[in-house]
């Protein structure tokens, strides 16, 4: 479950006992707690069985509470817990009890890089951020009484180094003043691991767990919803994300949700701590021109909106991808939805009840002489407009005369949606433009230019400053595919410039709730939330062909190097090689495994066909077939699981049968519910 750190003994003014969370989670397996916890709908199976993020993470925080239950640690034997969920190896959590509540002050002596105060107690669970890898970090920890340090101590330690694909991932460009936020998240895209660089360029935080190329949305209380790799749902072209998980920057996981139809993209709160918008698919015929509603208790969507319901009535309409929904966001004040649909290059607010379209934001031209021209907002003097845009928000502060300001990543790119009247300008922008919704009317009023970003990207304002995070470069910068330029936000100047080694899908000011860090768990569901894939109950003679799978296949090992190839490689591997279509699959990627109470199958996109079920009481079907790749280029090769959630078949024993690559197989695999 990624990477983990080995740290060398102890140094310093106080001893301490160092751990790892995957020890402490071992330690709670080994307790009774654990498997009296450990309930699913599977009475008995002879599928390999994985328990889910959520479980482990409870584990590992309820074997923390033990320890402090005990008293065994003090100030003088400090239990460090380094990578304490397993998925942070440059985080640490320090436990240890005092006999007076008092509070923890904890920093880094080298550089001043980290400082955290904890709230009076006596029993501590202290975070402990940005460590450096690879090298000797000294921590300061002090106990105090009102602002009176009452004793202090000394911890040192070494984190491994970091992994190969993290070195030189981040070069200065230009240094200028001190950054408004020294700390910056990077994510998704060709990046790995999500990591945090400081403004030296140097790592200082990683989530050791590689998420969906769109990576990680932020939520309240320092959390965010972090997509999982590999296991998706099939579509016309990119396989989507069905598995989120509910995070915070300790790796804790709080939640998991199951979306049948897939999340891309983007999502958001709705309010906080309330139900979560995302970005989804109507998987009709078309893709990511959905959104949908996920309730935050029950994981159920609960409301689906299909653009295609709304604005449909045009000549765009001309492939799978027309709309392409990058950008979802929430306004509660009016119950609106903002969405931005790069293949429209189209800023839409549309009411969330009545489905209303509120206004549109583009060049007038490209909704000229439709229905849809009247919803348009009108220039106001020189204006210039956003193409193939991505990261458009209203910025929470409205105007002193009630105007709105609209911040969006203007790639100022037509390739996939090619326009009459598009200018030819050679950079990006980060734009703003302010909005009048009682006139109509919109103007510009900033742009802040860089070198041409195709795809991704965001612009985020940072106090008196602006970030331009330019994550595909059309032209690489000494090797280096991905940018981050901070600029005055006044005028425009640029203060900070960093290149990123690889392409990324979003960058953000770290948004870490050390507060929330420092506390227990709660509100933590163990199973997986959701609504299940339909099952289709069939007559079982469908099965009658199966052949049988001998050996239960076991997927093949692919080296780092392969691991790590540029997309243009595998598109330009793909156009070289001979399409002809073999006789054997691939069925070395086939595995099986059981994840809570889903079942999950690999392999090839689109290998995966059906999923038979055969017991006492019938024979169940989940059909993965209704979608086929269309852009076999770009995604014929990505490999993962399908889930099939089994919650809703009726009590009793189950076969399994799958087809996989056109033949029907009997795997010899069972369960029990």
């Amino acid at each position: 479950m990624g990477i983990i750190t080995n740290i060398k003994n102890m140094v310093g003014s106080t001893s301490a006992t160092v751990k790892t969370g995957r020890q402490l989670y071992r330690m709670a397996k080994k307790s009774g707690s654990y498997k009296e916890n450990r309930k699913t709908i599977f009475i008995e199976s002879n599928i390999k069985k994985e328990d889910s993020h959520a479980f482990q993470s409870a584990q590992v925080d309820e074997q923390i509470e033990r320890i402090l239950d005990s008293k065994k640690y003090s100030i003088n034997n400090i239990l460090v817990v380094t990578s304490p969920y397993n998925l942070t190896p440059l985080a640490a959590l320090f436990i240890f009890n005092t006999e007076e509540k008092c509070r923890v002050r904890v920093k880094s002596i080298e550089d001043d890089s980290y400082e955290f105060v904890s709230d009076e107690n006596t029993r501590h669970r202290v975070p402990v951020f940005y460590l450096r890898a690879g090298k000797k970090n000294r921590i300061a920890v002090e106990l105090l009484q009102g602002d009176t340090v009452r004793e202090r101590k000394e911890v040192g330690f070494f984190p491994d180094h970091l992994p190969i694909m993290l070195k030189n991932m981040v070069t200065i460009r230009k240094k200028g003043k001190p950054s408004e936020s020294p700390y910056i998240l990077v994510y998704g895209g060709d990046t790995r691991y999500p990591y945090v660089f400081d403004e030296t360029g140097e790592i200082r935080y990683f989530i050791s767990d590689r998420p969906k190329a769109y990576g990680m949305f932020p939520l309240s209380k320092g959390r965010f919803l972090f997509l999982a790799k590999d296991v998706s749902a099939p579509s016309y072209a990119n396989p989507h994300a069905v598995l989120g998980y509910e995070m915070d920057f300790l790796g804790r996981v709080f939640r998991e949700y199951y979306v049948p139809a897939g999340i891309h993209h983007d999502g958001c709160e709705m309010v906080e701590g309330g139900n979560l918008l995302a970005a989804s698919s109507s998987m009709t015929e078309w893709v990511e021109d959905a959104v949908v509603e996920i309730d935050r208790n029950t994981g159920e969507v609960v409301k689906q909106l299909n653009l295609a319901d709304i604005i449909s009535n045009h000549k765009y309409m001309d492939f799978f991808d027309w709309a392409h929904v990058n950008t979802v966001s929430y306004l509660p004040e009016e119950n609106c939805v903002l969405l931005c649909m790069r293949n429209l290059h189209t800023v839409m607010k549309v009411d969330w009840d009545t489905h209303e379209i509120k206004w549109l934001f583009c060049d007038p031209e490209f909704w000229k002489d439709s229905v849809y021209e009247k919803y348009v907002l009108k220039p106001e003097g020189d204006i210039a407009y956003s193409y193939q845009a991505h990261a458009s928000y209203l910025l929470p502060e409205k105007t002193k005369d009630g105007k709105r300001q609209l911040i969006i990543y203007d790639n100022h790119w037509h390739k996939r949606r090619p326009v009459t009247n598009f200018d030819g300008d050679k950079k990006s922008y980060v734009r703003i433009y302010e909005i009048d919704e009682e006139a109509g009317t919109v103007s510009l009023q900033q742009s802040y230019g860089s070198p041409k970003s195709k795809i991704r990207s965001n612009g985020v304002i940072s106090g008196k400053r602006l970030f331009s995070m330019s994550g595909y470069l059309v032209k690489m910068i000494d090797g280096n595919q991905g940018m981050i330029t901070e600029h005055n936000k006044k005028t425009g100047k640029i203060v900070n410039r960093y290149l990123t080694l690889n392409s990324f899908f979003r960058a953000w000011p770290v948004w870490a709730d050390f507060k929330e860090l420092s506390r227990p768990m709660k509100e933590v569901s163990l199973h997986v939330l959701g609504n299940g894939q339909k099952l289709e109950k069939v007559d079982e003679n469908e099965l009658a062909e199966a052949k049988s799978m001998a050996k239960f296949y076991i997927p093949t090992l692919h080296k780092s190097s392969d691991r790590v190839k540029r997309k243009e490689d595998v598109i330009k591997a793909y156009n070289e090689k001979d399409k002809t279509k073999v006789d054997k699959p691939d069925m070395s990627l086939f595995c099986m495994k059981q994840y809570d109470d889903i079942l999950m199958i690999n392999g090839k996109d689109h290998y995966v066909q059906k999923v038979y079920m055969k017991g006492q009481n019938g024979c169940y079907l989940c059909d993965f077939t209704d979608t086929e790749q269309l852009t076999p280029q770009l995604f014929e090769e990505s490999i993962y699981f399908v889930a099939v959630p089994v919650k809703e078949l009726p009590a009793g024993k189950y076969d399994v049968y799958v087809q996989y690559a056109g033949q029907l197989y009997d795997v010899h695999k069972h369960f029990t519910v």
